[in-house]
């Protein structure tokens, strides 16, 4: 059943990307969006790393030592911001950091859709 699921799997992905380059050499007009699709998905895969990566950490330290859990959240929350900014090379404002703290109340589908309204205003 794994290898199936697999395979089925690989000749998505194959397929997506033969269409993509398709339509990409094909019509012109889709070069601009196929590019910031691919940017979009380029950037949500180096979050996804720096998410596990993360993940790990506070396991293995969470694993190690009995602290309360109030207090290494608050310094995984610093670590999270120490992360990105090695991975993307760029250090967030203050106010960035808030506004992540803020909404990592609401559920995801919200935050997405909140960040989408805030691109197509900006």
């Amino acid at each position: 059943m794994a290898n199936l699921i697999t395979v089925f799997f690989f000749v998505f992905v194959v397929g997506l990307i033969a269409w993509t380059c398709t339509t990409y050499i094909v019509k012109q007009d889709s070069k601009e969006f196929i590019k910031e699709e691919l940017r979009n998905l380029f950037d949500i895969s180096k979050m996804l790393f720096v998410s596990l990566k993360s993940l790990i950490g506070g396991l293995i330290k969470y694993w190690r030592s009995p602290e309360s859990i109030e207090e290494t959240s608050s310094e995984l929350k610093g670590l999270e911001v120490v992360d990105a900014v090695e991975t993307m090379g760029v250090i967030p404002s203050v106010e960035a950091v808030e506004e992540d703290t803020a909404l990592s109340q609401f559920s995801s589908e919200l935050v997405e859709v909140i960040t989408e309204e805030e691109e197509k205003v900006a």
